[in-house]
C-alpha cells in the first residue's frame, strides 16, 4: 500500500463517521443524500461537509437586520451632519481643555477623602473611580479614564500648611503627579 492509498483509507474512514452522524439527524432525505455524496469525495470530501452542512444557529431576532436594504447607511448618512458638528465641537473644547488648570488646595485638604472630594470632580472622574492611590495613578499616569485627559496643569497651593498625619499622603500624591509627568502625558505642576 502506498502513500496516497493510505490517505484514501484515512479520509473514506473520516467519511463514513461524518456519515453516520448525517444520518442520525433530522434533516430531509435528499438533503441526506446530496451531504452523503459530497463527504465521500477523497480528501475534499470531509472537509465540505463542514462548508455544507454548518449547524450555526440563526441570530437573535434583534441581531437581525430585517430593515429595507440599505437601513444602517441611511441612519448613518441621517445622522452624519449631527457627528460633524459633534467633532467639530469637541475639537473646540479639547483647544480650551489644553489650557486647563486644576487646583488642590492643601489647606482644604483635612483627610485622604479630602484630596478626591476637590480632585477628583476637577478631571470629571466617573462615578466608579477609586478613592485610592491605585486608582488615582491608573487614571493619572495610564489615562482614558476621565472626561479630562492631559494636557493640563496641577496647581498645588498651600503645600506647607498640610495638617502632619497627612504629609505622607501628599508625597505619595506629589509622586503621582510627578510619575504623569515622566510619562510624558502632558500633566504640568505648580506648587506654591
Amino acid at each position: 500500500m502506498n502513500d496516497i492509498q493510505i490517505y484514501i483509507a484515512l479520509s473514506e474512514l473520516i467519511s463514513i463517521v461524518l456519515i453516520v452522524q448525517i444520518w442520525k439527524n433530522e434533516e430531509y432525505l435528499a438533503f441526506k443524500l446530496l451531504i452523503s455524496a459530497i463527504t465521500l469525495i477523497p480528501f475534499i470530501g470531509p472537509v465540505l461537509y463542514f462548508f455544507v452542512s454548518d449547524k450555526t444557529p440563526p441570530q437573535e431576532i434583534s441581531l437581525q437586520n430585517r430593515g429595507a436594504r440599505g437601513e444602517y447607511t441611511h441612519n448613518f448618512i441621517s445622522l452624519k451632519p449631527v457627528l460633524d458638528r459633534f467633532k467639530k465641537k469637541d475639537h473646540n473644547d479639547l483647544k480650551k481643555l489644553n489650557n486647563m488648570e486644576i487646583t488642590v488646595d492643601w489647606k482644604q485638604i483635612q483627610s485622604e477623602g479630602d484630596f478626591y472630594d476637590i480632585f477628583l470632580p476637577q478631571i470629571q472622574a466617573p462615578e466608579w473611580h477609586g478613592r485610592n492611590l491605585n486608582a488615582l495613578i491608573d487614571s493619572l499616569v495610564a489615562g482614558d479614564i476621565n472626561l479630562i485627559e492631559p494636557h493640563y496643569t496641577i496647581r498645588n497651593i498651600n503645600i506647607a500648611s498640610v495638617p502632619e498625619h497627612l504629609s505622607s499622603f501628599q508625597l505619595i500624591i506629589l509622586n503621582t503627579f510627578n510619575k504623569g509627568i515622566a510619562e510624558n502625558r502632558g500633566i504640568k505642576i505648580v506648587n506654591e
